[in-house]
């Protein structure tokens, strides 16, 4: 977290220009509300705003992640995999859990606050003059304004390579305005069915569209049939190759150590071959790290060197996602921003079975996200349930109501605390010095649990005696 210190001496001036990043949205981004992201999104003007900078993602090779789950902790494997060359690489991802900055890194360190406010200042110019010309209701997206200044760091900054992480789509993604030469595939799930699409096809096609001309290769990790279509189409359309997890990328476990990591061999269409322990909890890490991996190799255009490789790869983290470390006074905490029944139930299961008991679970998502069955699915993974929410103003939290009455079916087992502070001392009074508390639910709660419990998120290096 940034120095109070430095917060002191500077004043309202890093503020301020984190401000404008968000400026354009706050006053157009509320004309159109209905339509999907074709309606919705202006893509073009984040390419306007890179070339009229020069256009500096042109000057660092890049790998575009795109998918519904996984992209960025595969974006971090590749990012950190691409570093065993020795030279700098720049990571660019999306959404921040406590500061912006976090979003830009190089050699998987966030961009200094001071770098952050000076790039913002040097591209403020032209971004103003660019909006002064968006007709109504187009608006300057803050994520494409982040890719904007991440590629003209990573650029200043000499960078090798780019990793950049696609927000929900591809295909009108602001982050997919910037040149790349490799995109990766993680699986894709329904979601976001409004802005996307109601089938997976549609959503799948949105995707895909961020395989451009200029893209080389396309590596996919498992994906449904439909998927896999439209990404085999948008790759032919453009005349990429396309790498496939258990067809061209091969990959085969060895076994799960006592922290939930796993062992693996991989062998890559590069001519790649490694053997190395996972660095993210989860099997499901082995499959990203694949894809990672090969994507890595893929916009290299070469195989990394496997013992470089494993001891970039050693110690890599990524925040708040099936994270665990010690307890303040004992016990551990696991962090996983679990948002489908699905994931609560994996995230317990882990912690049941590589952490301390007794297991007691704080859980808290928006209203989009069916809350109630996140609640039960928590019930049945843990021996106390603490329901809370975020102070997140953006998100809709059920209201209190909803979550006492919940509680009050099995008061012996459940609690609700609408404060974040108040439900975690209660989790940690329940599961003892000695138990485990898992923090599940949106991005937003895990942030805040991330800042209550006095933790960073901006580097993605953790100290050894994080793991537990």
């Amino acid at each position: 977290m940034i120095d109070p210190a430095w917060r002191e001496r500077q004043g309202d001036a890093y503020e301020r220009a984190l401000d404008w990043l968000y400026a354009s949205l706050n006053a157009r981004g509320h004309l159109v509300r209905e339509g999907g992201d074709l309606a919705r999104r202006h893509p073009a003007w984040t390419r306007a705003l890179l070339d009229a900078l020069g256009a500096p993602d042109r000057d660092v090779p890049a790998l575009l992640v795109v998918g519904s789950k996984g992209k960025g902790s595969t974006a971090a494997m590749a990012a950190a995999a691409l570093g065993a060359l020795g030279r700098p690489v720049g990571l660019c991802t999306s959404p921040h859990l406590l500061e912006v900055r976090e979003r830009i890194r190089l050699d998987l360190r966030a961009v200094a606050p001071e770098e952050l406010e000076r790039a913002i200042e040097a591209v403020r110019g032209v971004g103003d003059a660019l909006r002064a010309r968006m007709p109504a209701p187009a608006y300057q997206s803050p994520v494409g304004l982040i890719a904007a200044l991440a590629a003209l760091h990573y650029a200043r900054r000499g960078a090798a390579y780019a990793v950049y992480e696609a927000g929900r789509g591809g295909l009108v993604d602001d982050v997919a305005e910037v040149a790349h030469a490799a995109v990766a595939v993680t699986p894709i799930l329904l979601e976001h069915r409004r802005e996307l699409g109601p089938t997976l096809a549609d959503i799948a096609r949105h995707k895909a569209g961020a395989v451009r001309p200029g893209t080389r290769v396309v590596v996919t990790g498992r994906l449904a049939p439909a998927a896999a279509a439209a990404v085999a189409r948008a790759a032919r359309a453009v005349g990429a190759a396309r790498w496939a997890l258990g067809r061209d990328v091969r990959l085969t476990p060895e076994g799960e150590g006592p922290d939930g990591r796993w062992r693996v061999r991989m062998e890559t269409p590069a001519g790649g071959r490694h053997r190395l322990r996972v660095p993210l909890a989860g099997l499901h890490q082995a499959d990203n790290l694949a894809v990672a991996l090969a994507a890595a190799e893929a916009l290299a255009g070469r195989p990394l060197p496997a013992r470089a490789v494993a001891r970039a790869l050693e110690g890599v983290r990524w925040p708040g996602r099936l994270e665990t470390f010690p307890a303040p006074g004992g016990g551990a905490v696991l962090l996983d921003g679990a948002i489908e029944p699905q994931a609560v139930a994996r995230a317990l299961a882990h912690a049941r079975r590589h952490l301390p008991a007794p297991l007691a679970a704080v859980v808290g998502a928006g209203v989009d996200k069916n809350p109630p069955a996140l609640w039960e699915e928590a019930a049945r993974g843990a021996a106390f349930v603490v329901v809370s929410r975020a102070r997140a103003p953006h998100l809709r939290f059920p209201p209190d109501d909803d979550g006492l009455a919940w509680a009050a079916l099995d008061p012996a087992r459940r609690a609700y605390r609408a404060d974040l502070g108040e439900a975690l001392a209660l989790a940690r009074a329940r599961a003892g010095e000695a138990g485990t508390v898992a923090v599940v639910g949106t991005l937003s709660l895990i942030g805040e649990a991330l800042a209550l419990l006095g933790r960073d998120a901006a580097d993605l290096t953790a100290p050894a005696t994080w793991r537990t």
